[in-house]
């Protein structure tokens, strides 16, 4: 059982992605170590695969970035009330491993809970309000369109032609009352070719016939063939950029927020012998090890939380520096700290 994954959601099917938004895992009320270990077998392992749960699906952290997203969003959404045309967006760019889908969850997160608290029932009545894309690599405007036919469950004939099932989506979003759309790993439109751009016209041309406000979400998508031309200057015309970046540490309000953020994580940590007032002291080794990469972060974190419930050991469930140095991190940041050669193709493999 605390192994399995039968029953992850998936973004790209509205089904998935609305249990996955209204039914987030909540932190388990810690018991004090005596009741832990008073547990029969059965209640432990149930309590253990709730704080696992919430590790891997539930724990999410409000950082500077992410509130930032949200809070310009909600700008943009209250600026296209009403609008026939002309509606803004936002795009979020940055580099790998910076937690761009993962603050485009926690968006989706406060949008899908704001439209269920102005529209009471809103699955009984057939409502998406919010809709996640995925482009595909080697886009064509077809199966661009095809993504979001996928996430609407739509049954279409094979032959359907691009105007029709471009139709068909478009019915099916008005009809849905869909707010928010999150179209990420935008990069994959970065290259400059007849089916990218032909790509970028289908999702001009949602945003133009659909009533959402449309969130574009990729790596280092503000500097590569997305804005080139035309059709480029028509998306940063009508989208605002917010950049995400890794977190610095080489001034005091820099370290402040690094602290702040360290501190959040670690009091969310379901741990039985966690204390997170001493934790804080590793907070600058931590942005060494990740390299200032939310990403990075919380695969330490998480993924050292995770192991030592497994462990099954009470009484050492403690995140010491020595344990977390065990956890392995991605590429880029072990490059960042020495301990990969930094080859042409290590770079191209950790991105």
């Amino acid at each position: 059982m605390i192994f399995s994954h039968a029953d992850a959601p998936s973004l790209d099917r509205h089904e998935d992605l609305h249990e996955l938004l209204a039914h987030q895992p909540s932190r388990p009320q810690m018991p004090a170590p005596e009741r832990y270990g008073e547990l029969a077998e059965q209640e432990r392992r149930a309590f253990d695969t709730q704080r696992l749960d919430f590790l891997g699906g539930g724990l999410t952290v409000a950082t500077p970035q992410v509130k930032a997203l949200i809070r310009n969003v909600r700008l943009a959404i209250l600026g296209n009330r009403g609008r026939a045309s002309g509606r803004t967006g936002v795009m979020v760019s940055g580099q790998s491993t910076v937690g761009k889908t993962t603050a485009c969850i926690a968006l989706m997160r406060s949008v899908h809970a704001l439209y269920r608290l102005q529209h009471p029932g809103i699955s009984g009545r057939g409502a998406i309000p919010v809709a996640y894309v995925e482009v595909p690599a080697g886009s064509s405007a077809k199966a661009m369109i095809g993504r979001f036919a996928h996430f609407y469950g739509l049954e279409l004939p094979t032959r359907s032609t691009l105007e029709q099932t471009l139709h068909a989506v478009v019915t099916a979003m008005r009809s849905c009352s869909t707010q928010l759309v999150v179209v990420d790993e935008l990069q994959n439109l970065n290259r400059i070719s007849q089916g990218n751009g032909e790509s970028v016209d289908v999702l001009k041309s949602l945003s133009n016939q659909v009533p959402a406000t449309f969130v574009y979400s990729g790596i280092s998508i503000h500097l590569g063939g997305l804005l080139a031309g035309e059709r480029g200057n028509q998306i940063s015309r009508r989208f605002t950029l917010l950049e995400m970046q890794r977190y610095g540490h080489a001034t005091a309000d820099e370290v402040k927020t690094w602290n702040g953020i360290v501190r959040a994580f670690s009091q969310e940590l379901p741990l039985m012998a966690h204390d997170s007032a001493t934790f804080l002291k590793n907070a600058a080794w931590l942005h060494k090890r990740s390299g200032g990469n939310i990403g990075t972060l919380q695969r330490i974190l998480v993924g050292g939380a995770q192991l030592l419930i497994v462990d099954g050991d009470p009484g050492q469930e403690t995140l010491t520096r020595e344990y977390m140095e065990a956890i392995p991190v991605d590429m880029g940041a072990e490059r960042a700290e020495g301990k990969l050669d930094d080859s042409p193709a290590l770079r191209q493999l950790a991105g």
